[in-house]
């Protein structure tokens, strides 16, 4: 991986002194404030190793590699990102591929922390082959939702969030204990058999209680955001349109 700086005419000089990381095969960058300090950092997908490299900007065009970030899937040959969940804190997306050789063809989400970081993440099935992910709002709900090609299928697989599994891959995000997302469920259905009347009271007290019992499982608070849209979505579950 080599680092260029623009000159500002279109030319181009290599930065000194460049990166200091080992890569085996770097398939993919994409580059991002991960940290909030208003400079731009890196994210490498490493196909060779499966590694998440995460270099931040140290704003005169050298920078640090970031200890300690999860685990890629293997064959993971693209990365974007944007704050999936909106907790203002930017996230990665990655694609991994093989083809029609073996059972990999996912996208694999990996939330940030807001401090270079990122927690391990969760994959979604997606065609044959996946490449390059676009990100945007593609129903109108204010909320980013995912375009993969897959290029052994010729196809696009169009990911909406948050559906039910993704509320509930959001929640286990958070969880030390395999009942809790068991639990999220026990609660949402029980308030879909409420009343209407009375559905969305049932609904904010059991969130409320789940939220709580998932922040002292897990020793990790559930933001305001993150919060508001699990809320909103039982609502939505229970009352739809």
């Amino acid at each position: 991986m080599a680092i260029l700086l623009g000159n500002g005419d279109g030319t181009f000089t290599l930065a000194e002194p460049q990166p200091s990381v080992t890569l085996v095969n770097p398939v993919w960058a994409t580059a991002g404030d991960f940290n909030g300090d208003g400079i731009l950092d890196l994210a490498i997908a490493d196909a060779g190793s499966n590694a998440l490299t995460i270099l931040l900007g140290n704003g005169d065009g050298t920078f640090t590699q970031v200890s300690g970030e999860p685990a890629l899937p293997q064959f993971s040959n693209f990365v974007t990102t944007a704050d999936l969940n909106g907790d203002g804190k930017l996230d990665l997306v990655f694609s991994n591929s093989c083809g029609y050789s073996c059972t990999a063809n996912t996208i694999s989400i990996f939330l940030g922390n807001g401090d270079g970081t990122f927690q391990p993440g969760f994959s979604e099935a997606v065609g044959n082959d996946p490449q390059a992910i676009g990100v945007g709002d593609f129903n109108g709900d204010g909320r980013l939702d995912l375009a993969v090609t897959n290029s052994s299928d010729n196809t696009i697989s169009i990911l909406l969030q948050p559906t039910f599994a993704s509320l509930i891959k959001l929640v286990k995000q958070y969880d030390t204990k395999p009942n809790v997302a068991a639990i999220m469920v026990f609660t949402l259905e029980l308030a879909q058999g409420a009343e209407s009347s009375h559905a969305a009271k049932v609904a904010d007290a059991l969130l409320d209680a789940f939220i709580d019992e998932v922040s002292e499982q897990s020793g990790k608070s559930l933001t305001a955001a993150q919060a508001a849209i699990l809320i909103q979505d039982a609502k939505a579950l229970m009352m739809p349109t």
